[in-house]
């Protein structure tokens, strides 16, 4: 399909030069094209020309994949990596609650520190974004939950099924 769009981007930019069936795809990655005669001379200009040429983005899909290294706690995510409804617990992530509230003094003053990242991966309604597994990351990211633990989460949302991606260990 990506070929096949690319294909037909080049054809049409060079109808409007008079020139016809310049790009034939011949399989998912390979798109086989002839150099005009007026362009035999220069093909190197050519090419140069063909690859201005825009192509929209929206035609280009990459596939859903997460690139893991684990030793470097890098994590690469495609934008067309979602996850569907699902609840996360991690032991790292922790609300604490202190009953009956302290009162306040100048030598022991009462700090407030709240960490949340909110992140709905409940049914979207209709038209909504899916939820993104760029948006899970990020929102750990905020709670600062290390990447070796962000990544320990990637692998529990594949095995519990939540997450369809094809996942790549560096």
């Amino acid at each position: 399909p990506l070929a096949t769009a690319i294909a037909a981007v080049v054809n049409e930019e060079m109808a409007l030069l008079g020139e016809r069936d310049v790009a034939r795809v011949e399989d998912a990655k390979t798109i086989r094209l002839r150099v005009p005669a007026r362009d035999r001379r220069d093909p190197s200009a050519f090419l140069a020309r063909v690859l201005t040429f825009h192509v929209d983005r929206s035609l280009v899909r990459t596939p859903a994949r997460v690139v893991i290294n684990e030793r470097e706690g890098i994590i690469v995510v495609t934008e067309s990596v979602e996850i569907r409804p699902v609840a996360i617990t991690h032991s790292g992530l922790q609300i604490t609650t202190i009953t009956p509230e302290p009162i306040g003094t100048p030598e022991f003053p009462v700090a407030t520190t709240t960490r949340w990242a909110g992140l709905a991966t409940g049914a979207a309604p209709s038209g909504a974004a899916p939820t993104r597994l760029a948006d899970l990351l990020r929102a750990l990211d905020q709670l600062d939950v290390p990447a070796k633990d962000q990544i320990a989460i990637i692998y529990e949302l594949r095995r519990s099924g939540a997450l369809s991606a094809e996942i790549v260990n560096e």
